[in-house]
């Protein structure tokens, strides 16, 4: 287990390998993430070191005081804040390694669909339905942006019924 210390010269000697005003922005947050520089706390191989995430802090100040570009986590809240996490709770190793990386690095940004009047955070009211088309897997009727920047997202996530009848849907 890293100590404090070793993390912080951890941190401090990649960046002494990555000028991160010399390099491109993306090719700086793909070294970090493979550094384990990402977010700490996740496995080694998916950005992380495996440490606690406590240690996150430490690396995000040394970064900061570098002036290193950000992932823009403001941007890509429900990528990071709940995509990222259930990928790696409940994800098969290959789409850990298919979405971990592109998450936290930006690549990819995800917005959530979802906004009704009368529903609020009561999912079984929903009004949005994913419907069967033939050919084409499901879509959904009614789903509304809740993020004015969700036309520049990579991926949407929708909640919908699929059961309008049942009272529970």
């Amino acid at each position: 287990m890293l100590t404090p210390e070793e993390l912080r010269e951890r941190t401090r000697a990649f960046l002494g390998e990555h000028d991160p005003h010399e390099m491109p922005r993306q090719d700086f947050l793909n070294a970090r993430f493979d550094a384990g520089l990402a977010w700490v706390h996740y496995p080694e191989g998916l950005g992380g070191l495996g440490v606690s995430r406590t240690l996150q802090s430490i690396v995000d100040a040394e970064f900061a005081t570098a002036g290193s570009p950000s992932n823009d986590p403001e941007r890509n809240g429900i990528g990071l804040g709940m995509a990222a996490p259930t990928i790696l709770a409940y994800g098969h190793e290959e789409q850990q390694k298919r979405w971990l990386r592109k998450l936290w690095t930006a690549e990819e940004i995800w917005c959530q669909l979802f906004s009704e009047p009368g529903a609020g955070s009561d999912l079984a009211a929903l009004a949005t339905r994913a419907i069967k088309v033939k050919g084409e897997g499901e879509a959904a009727r009614r789903a509304r942006p809740c993020w004015p920047g969700w036309a520049k997202a990579t991926w949407n996530r929708c909640s919908t019924t699929s059961s309008p009848t049942r009272s529970t849907r």
